[in-house]
């Protein structure tokens, strides 16, 4: 079925398990996608799309989606999608935006070519290790208490959750290397971190 706006929906049943977005789309938006997408189970995107907007796919159960040309994934964009355990992002993903994870059964995300990371993007996520590259920004916005000394961000109270949960993990432990500090974001040395 072809949609008004040139969407394909596949069906299994009476059950939309399928999206195919036209050429030319340049953001998903929830107001582009019809109702009724709890059985969705993948998403194909256009080169054109450059953007995932906000709460796209808020709490389908989507597994699989390419993400080829986009650049930004929104605000809660996959909030809720327990069943999205792998995403490849492309190198053309700069930014992952709050909450843009939180609550999704993601385990395994490569953050290679990122460039920024707003606070919860991966809270409570089935994320166990992730690595993030040099030079990545991670949002600390509002944290007053921050010290470095030789590259090296010393934190306190609340700046280490914000920290913490813009990578979905427990702890860091008491230290974080980074390259340097702006008034919202904290630039890190490349590091791993494992969930406690």
């Amino acid at each position: 079925l072809i949609m008004d706006d040139g969407i394909t929906c596949i069906y299994n049943g009476d059950n939309i398990v399928k999206l195919i977005f036209p050429e030319g789309k340049e953001k998903i938006t929830t107001a582009d996608l019809p109702a009724n997408l709890a059985f969705l189970k993948e998403v194909v995107l256009p080169p054109s799309v450059k953007e995932i907007g906000e709460d796209a796919f808020e709490n389908i159960g989507l597994e699989k989606i390419n993400l080829e040309n986009v650049e930004i994934i929104g605000d809660y964009a996959f909030i809720g999608c327990k069943n999205l355990k792998e995403i490849v992002l492309p190198p053309s993903v700069k930014e992952i935006e709050r909450y843009a994870f939180e609550y999704s059964g993601l385990e395994k995300i490569n953050l290679e070519n990122v460039e920024k990371i707003e606070y919860c993007a991966f809270n409570w996520s089935g994320i166990k290790k992730i690595v993030i590259p040099d030079g990545v920004e991670v949002s600390v916005q509002g944290e007053e208490q921050a010290q470095v000394h030789n590259g090296v961000l010393y934190y306190f109270t609340e700046i280490s959750n914000k920290i913490n949960q813009a990578c979905g993990l427990n702890t860091f432990g008491d230290h974080i290397k980074l390259n340097f500090m702006t008034e919202k974001y904290a630039i890190l040395k490349g590091m791993t971190f494992d969930k406690m």
